[in-house]
């Protein structure tokens, strides 16, 4: 069986809200783009929930149009 990554932590909240602010997305359109449900993208973004998964990760990343490492880190990064 893969060992599957790290769950994924957001990194800066605001920088979320600012692209969806300059790409004119609404939490709604995001989920749709991220092929998403509304809620958990929601929890994501508010810190409800801590973390997510990497295809979760990849799926807003790849919606809001950034690479992953703009959006999100590994729960476990050595240092931190």
């Amino acid at each position: 069986m893969p060992v599957l990554p790290d769950p994924y932590v957001l990194r800066d909240r605001e920088q979320v809200a600012a692209l969806m602010k300059e790409r004119k997305l609404s939490l709604r359109t995001l989920a749709q783009a991220a092929e998403l449900g509304k809620s958990p993208v929601h929890r994501i973004l508010t810190g409800q929930q801590a973390t997510c998964s990497y295809p979760v990760a990849e799926r807003l990343a790849n919606a809001l149009g950034v690479e992953l490492a703009e959006l999100f880190r590994p729960k476990h990064v050595e240092g931190e």
